[in-house]
């Protein structure tokens, strides 16, 4: 039998170096991380540094990876969609974990805890999504539901879905959110025209929309009722946590 010591293998090496530099990231380029999550959760070695430079080189950040969509991730054919299907999952167990915390009820207008909960969900997305959960008879939360994904940029409102998801719940009572990942948390007008919209749709449906809260780079915004656009901005603090 040979003395002569095994060559040491990329994962054993990425981790040592993620282990001598105190269990962290830091000071790790992007494609690094890439491969080191590609390596442990969806390919072989002699793939993971190459479909790694590939994605890093494409969306620039592991964070725009692990948000991007499958067909998106294999666009150029050097990931295949098993492999997209890994990221994809990867991305949804990292959100997990992040919300495995929250385990008390929230009630939706508990600024503080909600706003915790809202950055853990959103946490490594870089387009807007919305989501809608339901509320119980005394406010808190109870089931949430992916109504829409959309651009980094803008989402669009299916009321198809939301009247759908509100219609199997008891109470009917629901609130909304979204996200501006790289921008503030202050309205757009398109924001504030589908509050309404949504709102009244609802009521007019017998449901009861609670609430919509947009979370950005400096906080949550709850959108109000009754609302003017002009006084909001002039007053924005008043509504910024």
């Amino acid at each position: 039998m040979s003395n002569k010591p095994r060559r040491e293998t990329r994962r054993s090496q990425i981790l040592r170096v993620f282990t001598e530099n105190g269990s962290t990231f830091d000071g790790m380029s992007q494609s690094v991380i890439m491969e080191e999550i590609m390596l442990n959760f969806i390919i072989d070695e002699d793939r993971a540094a190459r479909c790694a430079d590939f994605l890093i080189a494409r969306f620039g950040t592991v964070k725009r990876v692990l948000s991007a969509t499958i067909d998106e991730i294999c666009e150029g054919g050097v990931v295949t969609e098993k492999e997209a299907g890994g990221i994809r999952l990867v991305s949804a167990f990292m959100t997990r974990v992040l919300l495995e915390r929250f385990k008390k009820p929230i009630k939706f207008d508990d600024l503080n805890t909600l706003t915790d909960y809202l950055k853990a969900l959103y946490s490594l997305e870089c387009r807007e999504k919305l989501y809608m959960f339901s509320v119980d008879k005394k406010g808190f939360l109870k089931h949430r539901r992916l109504i829409s994904e959309g651009t980094y940029s803008n989402v669009q409102v299916d009321f198809g879905q939301i009247s759908k998801f509100m219609f199997n719940e008891p109470s009917g009572r629901f609130i909304i959110t979204h996200n501006h990942p790289n921008a503030s948390c202050t309205p757009s007008s398109g924001d504030i025209s589908s509050t309404a919209y949504i709102k009244n749709r609802a009521l007019e449906l017998g449901g009861e929309m609670a609430a919509h809260y947009i979370i950005g780079a400096d906080g949550i915004t709850r959108v109000p009722e009754e609302f003017n656009y002009a006084e909001f901005l002039f007053n924005r603090d008043k509504w910024r946590e």
